[in-house]
């Protein structure tokens, strides 16, 4: 058993893994690096492909691929043996050349299982293994036979699984043999990210921002339909930020209706904050959710949301309250509760207000402790285990 190379309650060496897409597990890899680093930790981050997101000048950035970067994000559910060889090589060279404390991957596939491969390579040196399960890695293994038949096996080598909803650690509890449910750390925000405090109500029509990967799960023909049905009531415009594979459907859908001249699209956006200051309403119409990365930003933004009741969001958003919560299936209900809100400045204001209270308990300020707290208590625990 190796010995913890951090000293307690000093900086640590801590790298950090994930996918170089847009979708919410890499950015909050990347968050979640960037609030480390300005702790005071040395931080690393390994992906496949170059990363999308902004990182701090400090940390040291590890990919395969730095030509390009992958803005699809789809279900990493395999990679080419040739993609696997060449990632493991990437990890273990560092990790040769430097003791690591801690590495976190973030998604289960395709790393939790490359990590059997990598510690025989390491031996000693191999650092402690975290492992976050984000949404769809937990989800989709849940409906797929063989990988919940394997998944023990791919789990073998974390040595801590963690998620970031009451949601899905209950969902974990299905996953056979992997021991106790995951700790729960939460998704959060910068400090520094813009709350818009003194945003009055934008002024003018209202209009409506949608920001996503534009995945399957994210309910896209849900998106469209009810967008048409608002538009036709209140002249509401539409915000699409991101980009995706269900990006195409979603404007053939929307080219198709008598709202095609009122929709605007801005593509893949690294940093949006600034689409969550002007708009009137984020409107999430996701059918899986694991946590709600989109909404978070939005309430933080002082702006009001209104989002399936799916996964974790019930967790982050209270109906009528810090936003609108529907059912996907009730339609009709949901047109009317969000055309009444759009014509409310009065309720509009008092979402907005609970809503920056809200997530505001989600800062970095107030958050980053308990992923530092995991990695230091079982850095200390390894450091009172005999040698072996």
């Amino acid at each position: 058993m190796r010995m913890a190379g951090a000293v307690p309650g000093g900086p640590m060496v801590i790298g950090q893994v994930c996918h170089g897409s847009m979708g919410g597990s890499s950015r909050m890899a990347c968050r979640l690096a960037n609030a480390l680093s300005r702790r005071g930790h040395e931080v690393h981050v390994f992906s496949r492909d170059a990363l999308p997101w902004r990182l701090d000048g400090r940390i040291a950035q590890h990919a395969c691929r730095t030509a390009g970067e992958d803005i699809e994000a789809p279900l990493y559910w395999d990679w080419s043996e040739a993609d696997r060889v060449s990632f493991s090589a990437l990890l273990t060279a560092r990790m040769t050349a430097q003791r690591f404390d801690i590495l976190h991957y973030h998604y289960v596939y395709p790393f939790a299982g490359l990590l059997g491969r990598i510690a025989a390579a390491l031996g000693k040196r191999m650092p402690f293994v975290v492992g976050t399960l984000h949404g769809t890695d937990l989800t989709r293994c849940l409906r797929d036979a063989a990988a919940l038949a394997s998944i023990d096996g791919e789990l073998a080598a974390t040595g801590e699984l963690t998620t970031v909803s009451q949601h899905m650690r209950q969902l974990a509890g299905a996953l056979p043999g992997t021991g106790p449910l995951p700790r729960v750390l939460p998704n959060f925000i910068e400090d520094s990210w813009p709350d818009a405090a003194s945003r009055p109500v934008p002024a003018g029509r209202p209009s409506i921002l949608h920001v996503s990967n534009f995945r399957t799960v994210k309910g896209i023909g849900l998106l469209a339909r009810l967008f048409v049905a608002i538009h036709e009531q209140t002249g509401a415009e539409l915000r699409l930020v991101g980009d995706g594979p269900e990006m195409p459907a979603l404007r053939s859908l929307l080219d198709a209706s008598p709202a095609a001249a009122a929709v605007r699209y801005f593509g893949v956006c690294p940093q949006p904050e600034a689409y969550f200051q002007d708009a009137t309403l984020l409107l999430s119409t996701s059918v899986e959710e694991s946590f709600g990365l989109a909404v978070l930003e939005a309430m933080a933004s002082g702006l009001p949301v209104a989002t399936t009741a799916v996964g974790g969001i019930p967790e982050l958003v209270q109906d009528n309250i810090t936003g609108l919560l529907f059912d996907p299936d009730d339609f009709d209900e949901t047109v009317a509760r969000i055309v009444v809100l759009l014509g409310s400045p009065e309720r509009l204001e008092a979402l907005r207000t609970a809503s920056l209270a809200r997530a505001d308990m989600m800062r970095e300020s107030r958050v980053i402790a308990l992923y530092e707290d995991l990695y230091r208590e079982k850095l200390q625990s390894l450091a009172r285990q005999p040698a072996c």
